[in-house]
This record gives structure tokens, sequence and C-alpha cells, in this order.
């Protein structure tokens, strides 16, 4: 079962919320047959005359983290990232594009006393990497692919002598046949090292590292890419792609480790849960260009082997998150929606009861803890969903839950309404009205506090659902969206998002961007809306939606992330 089946379209209009912070055929013919001998061309150039890039062979196994720019991906990549720039006001055209980012390169540049435009680019190959070795004193190591040597190096010559480079002490040395230059600094910190070796520049912060680059290029150590855990995460990863992350496991866990240690300023961590990081074997990152928008992977590979049971056990049950997603209204501005709601309500109690005795005694007479408690009959799913509300000049939002036993979801928010009243923080009066919506009972609190903010707070129960919404009107919208044709399932843009992630996953969030930011307009004061139409809203405008899933397996967390331009 997946997340929602995509229907067919139909338009949703969110509602104002509140402030807050032809041509002839043989011509057309003919431009084709240009278009389709062009578009051969360029591709036969491409596969023919563009060389293969270094950076592979040139990061050692020894690295912990690599990031590689693809600046030159695959034809497709390409036409897909114009066609979605082209959508922006400031990116209208290939010229346009380019003049930005050359720009925004230029400065970046500037204070290393080069000029993108003149030192770099000439010679700038097809990828770029940056990698890192943790330890006490990070390593890190910048490689760059060259297609013009000579260039090459008269950019490094021209670093070595700009007005950062003349400050260091500078020392040529000769390994294994390849010249490395190290600056090193006055104040003992880490130097700066360079080389250039098979069309690509290296510049990093350690000596060794660079040494191993140069061994590693040279099949004298291992690479990271032949390493099995890296092809085991890019296995999980799209080949054609703009952007890959890499992270290893190993010193890493340590790391963190010892970090959360120093975090908790002395307090004892429980080894057994610390020992869980050790788990992790590696994390896997990747960024695409698709027609429609920008998508991203992630993976990060686990080892159950060093799990707990219960962690193990999480990791392989899975619930449909399908149920409650049909019952969020085809309007909302956005939701975020969890297989694992019992556990997350149950964490809270925890740390709230042991926190404090009085809470946990509190929590068990509300009726959300202990026998025949609330938490005992949550089945799992449940979302959180933001939109406009009728009511109210302010957006409002409703909880969803599933439970197993309607009557104990009742008797926690009646008695916790209770509370509020007698000693609680309603203590100017109010009562609870009910309210009968498509044959289910709606109970609401008015209470003065409350509706001089525009909240009503109400409730209801009906099959397998409980609902708690700022106004009734919220309560309203989920009980409608039983009926498909009110559902979040049957929103154009959610369907389209929705494509392209996990269609069962455990976890998703989801952003109408498009309506959200409609709703902000509406509320912003008139002198600030004038300033947003002109800057902002035109930058907004190509973004429709977002959405991000999560699913877990014995042996790995995915995630998949969408951004839909149109």
């Amino acid at each position: 079962m997946s997340v929602g089946e995509a229907a067919p379209a139909v338009s949703s209009q969110g509602q104002a919320g509140r402030r807050w912070p032809v041509r002839p055929r043989v011509a057309v013919a003919a431009i084709l047959a240009v278009l389709v001998v062009a578009a051969v061309a360029v591709a036969v150039w491409f596969l023919l005359l563009r060389h293969s890039a270094a950076i592979d062979k040139l990061v050692p196994q020894s690295a912990d983290v690599l990031v590689v720019a693809d600046l030159d991906p695959s034809i497709s990549q390409k036409a897909n990232l114009l066609s979605l720039s082209h959508k922006f006001p400031n990116l209208k055209n290939d010229q346009a594009l380019s003049r930005r980012v050359d720009d925004g390169l230029n400065q970046a540049f500037k204070d290393a006393g080069l000029s993108f435009d003149r030192d770099i680019k000439p010679w700038l190959g097809s990828r770029l990497a940056v990698a890192a070795t943790v330890g006490e004193r990070t390593a890190g190591l910048v490689l760059v692919d060259s297609k013009d040597d000579a260039r090459a190096k008269a950019a490094l010559a021209k670093l070595r002598n700009s007005s950062s480079g003349k400050v260091l002490h500078w020392s040529d040395k000769t390994y294994q046949g390849q010249s490395l230059s190290v600056g090193t600094p006055g104040d003992g910190s880490q130097p700066a090292v360079y080389a250039y070796v098979d069309h690509t520049v290296l510049i990093g912060n350690d000596e060794a590292m660079v040494r191993e680059a140069i061994d590693a290029d040279r099949g004298a150590k291992g690479r990271l890419a032949e390493s099995s855990g890296y092809k085991a995460t890019l296995s999980l990863l799209p080949s054609d792609r703009l952007l890959l992350a890499y992270v290893d496991g190993g010193r890493i866990d340590q790391r963190v480790k010892d970090a959360i240690r120093r975090g908790t300023s002395g307090a004892q961590v429980p080894t057994a849960s610390l020992n869980q990081i050790d788990a992790f074997r590696s994390l896997g990152f990747a960024l695409a260009a698709h027609a429609n928008g920008l998508a991203a992977d992630l993976q990060l590979r686990l080892d159950p082997a060093k799990l707990d049971p219960t962690t193990r056990t999480a990791l392989t049950q899975h619930t449909s998150l399908a149920h409650v997603l049909a019952h969020v209204p085809n309007t909302a501005y956005g939701f975020v929606a969890t297989t694992a709601m019992r556990q997350i309500v149950q964490s809270i109690a925890d740390q709230l009861g042991s926190a404090s005795p009085d809470a946990k005694t509190a929590l068990q007479q509300l009726g959300l803890t202990g026998q025949g408690g609330a938490l005992g009959y949550l089945s799992g799913p449940g979302a959180i969903e933001l939109g406009p509300d009728p009511s109210s000049p302010a957006p409002g939002g409703a909880l969803i839950l599933s439970t197993d036993n309607l009557g104990s979801f009742d008797t926690f928010v009646r008695n916790t309404v209770a509370a509020a009243f007698q000693g609680g923080p309603l203590t100017s009066g109010g009562r609870v009205r009910v309210r009968n919506y498509d044959g289910i009972d709606v109970m609401t609190v008015d209470a003065p506090e409350l509706s001089q903010m525009g909240y009503a707070p109400s409730w209801a129960v009906s099959p397998k659902l409980g609902t708690i919404g700022t106004t009734p009107d919220q309560v309203f919208a989920v009980i409608k969206a039983g009926n498909p044709q009110n559902s979040i399932t049957t929103n154009a843009a959610y369907a389209a998002a929705l494509r392209e992630v996990d269609q069962n996953p455990d976890s998703a969030l989801y952003l109408a961007i498009k309506n959200a930011a409609a709703a902000l307009r509406g509320q912003l004061p008139a002198d600030a809306r004038a300033g947003y139409d002109k800057d902002v809203a035109p930058n907004l405008q190509p973004l429709r939606a977002f959405m991000l899933t999560s699913k877990t397996q014995s042996d790995r967390l995915s995630e998949r992330f969408f951004l839909e331009i149109q």
C-alpha cells in the first residue's frame, strides 16, 4: 500500500491564514532535424574529446569524508539543470546564469589574489572534490581536475605569490617523482600544501595526506573508490548525479562518541547507548536534477550486529501511513507523518516522568500512561498538519492519531481539559460544547484566554482515529477529508511530489510551498508586502512543493528528498 494514491488532479485553493511572524509543419520538421543533428554532434564531441578525471585514483582509502561535484555532468543533467534555473527571474538565460556564477566565484577567490575568470576557469576540468581525514587535527584536501596543465600550474604559482601566500615560509620537495610545495605558517598552525598530479590540482593542509594521494595515484596505497564500504554505499545511490557526498564510519564513530561525552558535561551516558554509534558503517548522499525539480537521496548503512535488540526490531517493523494521510485535508499547507508516533509520545512521557515524580503521577491521572492509558492503545501512525482556517485569521492545525481504543483517547483529552479549568491555565471560566459534524461529535473548548487569540481547541474520535485541532474547523476538515476528493491524496502538487519519493515510507514531510507562500503574503502588513512582492515572491514563484520520505531496513536508513520546480 502506498503513502497516497495519486488520483486525478483536483485543484485546491488555500484560504487566508493568520498573521504570522503555429508554425508550418515543414519548417518545424526542419528545425527538429537540425536540433537532432546538433544534439548528436554534441554527444559525440563529449564522448570522444573529454578526458577522464583522475580524482577517483587520487583519494586515499584513509579519507573519512569525500564530497565530489561533477562540473561536466551527463547531457540530461545539464539540460535539466539549465531548464530549472531558467525558471527563476534572475537566471532566465544561459548568459545570465553563467554571469551570476562567475561573479560569485570571482568574489570568493578575490581574497586569495585570484580571478576565477582569468586564473581558474580556463583550465577548470570536469570534477572538483574535497576529502578529509578525521583526527585530532583534521586533514583536508581539495582536488580539482584540470584540462590545461600549464595554466593550472600558473594558478598555483600565483596563489603562492599572493598576499596570503607570502606570509608562509615555502619549501619545495619531491616525493615519488612528484613536486610538492609546503607553506609553513609562523604560528605553528597547519601548513598549506599543494601539488600537481595526474592533471589534478591538489591543495591541502597536511603534507602526509598529499603524499598519500600521490601513493594512491601510483597504486602504492589503497584508494577510497576501491574500498568495499564505498562501493556498497554508491550502489544504493543514483549514478547520474550532480553531487556526491560520502562519509565512512571507523574513526568517525569514535569522534562522535567523544563529542557526546564532552557535551554531557560529565554526566554518565550509558555505554550500551554509546555503543549503538558503532553500528554506523557509512553515509552516502547524491543530488540530481530532474525535469521537474531537484532530487536527493541519502543512504545510511548500519551494522545490525552492533544494534541492540529493540532497535533491530524497530528497523524492520513497518505500518502504512496511508490511513492517516487519507485524512489530511487537500488544502493543507504541509504535514509531517510518522509510523512511530506511539514511540515518540512514549519517549516524551518517559522523559517527563523521569524528570519529576509529580509529572509521572499527573500523566497517569490524566489517563495518558498507566493501565488503560491512551498511550497503550496508540497503534503507531500519526500526523500533524497545518492549513488555512476559515474561522480564524490564523492558519490552524490538527494532530491525527491512530488508536485502537477511542474511549481511552477521549478520556485523556477530557481529563486534560478539566485539569486546565480546575486550577490550570483556563481559570477565567469556560465551557465545553458539542457539535455534530457528519455524524461525529466534535467537542470544543470555549475559553476567553484562548478565543481572544483565535483558538478554540477541539477534538473528536472517529473510527480508528483521534483528532485534536486548534479550532473546530480544523477537526471538521480532517473528518471531511475522509471523502477522497477532499484528501491531500487528490492534491495535484502532492501527487507530483509523491511520484519522486518513496511510495510507502515510515515517515514523510510535505510542504506546499506555493500555497504556504501565498498565505504568508496575505498576512504581511502593506509596507512589508511591497518588498516581499519585489524581492521574495519572484524567486519563490517557481517552487511548488517539497517532500521528504524516510524508510528503514535491517541494515540501513534511506531518505529521499524532492523539491518540485515549475
